[in-house]
């Protein structure tokens, strides 16, 4: 059901346009972030749905009724803050309560709300204690109890989480989306931290330009960038982009990567899965740092090799991030912790070609080369419960992803099956050599697919 509806919003001072035509509706009980950089106009239309800002077109309805022309103080929503926004003069206590004093809720009543919502943020040692006597993150609580005892529509989140610590914003994230859990209430999260939106989010709205360029499922934005702009904004680290083109042969569409005009540094034979129609077009690919990884002794065909030096080592604990340069752009891989690897070493890097992304250069919109495949996470579940609690290796995942371009066996020619049999079987014979107590169910499993 919708709870939130945004229809055709427009925000503008004199001549300037913040928001153009907003469309968006959110369900009851929905978390959803409006991701993007300053300046996007993201704060802006949360001004307007809390009733802070008025509108220059457009209709804002919550739980069916247009508030349109509804006091802030009459939409029954609640605000945080990034500056808390605490009274400086009042205990804890007395700022959770506040909101009901002025409503006129009994003072008993006021004294068990705020207890109760003490209790939940886990902040009752503090309810006589002043804003000045209390940490960042407390005082966050604090904030959040305030809205949280009016118990409220809506709740609306302005950047909760910058004035923070790293430490703080992790711990405070987890407690954001345990309350979400817990009271079921719809929010709607304001932040520029990518991080923030695909941790807590049930749906990200990204924002550019007064835009709402891109609104899906955090796994949808993340695996599935529809432009360059979306692609480059989510990620950690970044996603690396590459020069290409899509040529074509006598076996089908060829992705080359590499500088316009000179040998490419790598080629993808796309083959009878690609669209023709798109060849002699100039593309960027993008490959996320997890799609990279060092080269085995043996490669296989149709992987994307490249040797090349390390220039910069960043070990983080749980992984290493080795940058190096591929057609004069920076390449970050991301590569497993405690690896022999130093400054200078030249090592082949293998690119994923299955993980790649491809943008048209000109409009910066992704290109749809073949046909959809399901993601990674998906087919890495199906791998996964075939093999108990075992996790399928990077090779693994490699196969998999393979053996998925071939799996829409409806629209297969008949040379294609011979191919899809064929890699089926080696994905079965890789996965069974590597995980032999479970071999005999794995097989039987994938050769019924």
């Amino acid at each position: 059901m919708c709870f939130l509806s945004v229809k055709n919003i427009t925000k503008r001072f004199g001549a300037l346009t913040v928001l153009d035509n907003i469309e968006l509706e959110v369900a009851d009980g929905e978390f959803l972030t409006l991701l993007g950089p300053s300046g996007c106009g993201k704060s802006t239309l949360l001004g307007i749905i809390a009733g802070l800002e008025r509108s220059s077109g457009g209709v804002i309805a919550i739980d069916g009724q247009a508030v349109n022309d509804v006091l802030a103080r009459d939409r029954d929503v609640a605000m945080i803050f990034q500056s808390y926004a605490l009274y400086p003069n009042m205990s804890v206590r007395k700022n959770i309560m506040f909101g009901l004093k002025m409503r006129g809720v009994p003072r008993r009543e006021r004294d068990a709300a705020a207890v109760r919502v003490a209790e939940m943020l886990r902040i009752t040692h503090l309810l006589d204690r002043k804003p000045h006597q209390l940490s960042g993150g407390q005082r966050q609580r604090v904030a959040m109890g305030r809205a949280l005892v009016r118990n409220p529509k809506l709740f609306l989140f302005d950047e909760p989480l910058s004035n923070l610590d790293a430490q703080l914003r992790a711990e405070m994230r987890v407690e954001i989306k345990r309350l979400h859990q817990k009271v079921g209430t719809t929010v709607v999260y304001v932040t520029h931290d990518q991080v923030e939106a695909m941790t807590m989010s049930t749906r990200i709205a990204v924002m550019d330009s007064g835009h709402i360029v891109q609104l899906g499922t955090p796994g949808e934005i993340y695996d599935r960038p529809n432009s360059l702009f979306v692609a480059k904004f989510v990620g950690s680290p970044a996603m690396n982009f590459l020069p290409g083109a899509l040529v074509e042969d006598d076996h089908g569409l060829v992705l080359d990567i590499g500088r316009p005009g000179s040998r490419p540094d790598c080629s993808v034979a796309l083959g009878r899965i690609g669209r023709r129609e798109l060849s002699g077009r100039q593309v960027v690919v993008g490959v996320r740092p997890e799609a990279i990884y060092l080269a085995a002794d043996e490669t296989r065909e149709g992987e994307c090799v490249l040797r090349r030096p390390v220039d910069v080592i960043e070990p983080t604990g749980a992984d290493t991030l080795a940058i190096f340069n591929v057609a004069g752009s920076e390449v970050t891989a991301r590569l497993g912790p405690g690896l022999n690897l130093a400054v200078g070493d030249a090592r082949n890097f293998v690119l994923e070609p299955t993980s790649f992304h491809i943008f048209d250069q000109q409009t910066q919109l992704r290109l749809d080369i073949g046909r959809e495949r399901r993601s990674e996470s998906q087919f890495t579940q199906f791998a996964g419960c075939e093999l108990g609690q075992q996790r399928p290796g990077r090779e693994d995942k490699v196969l998999l992803l393979q053996a998925e371009n071939l799996t829409d066996r409806r629209s297969m020619q008949a040379e294609d099956r011979c191919d899809f049999r064929g890699l089926w079987k080696r994905v079965a014979a890789n996965l069974a050599g590597r995980h032999r107590s479970h071999s005999r169910g794995l097989c039987r499993s994938l050769m019924r697919v």
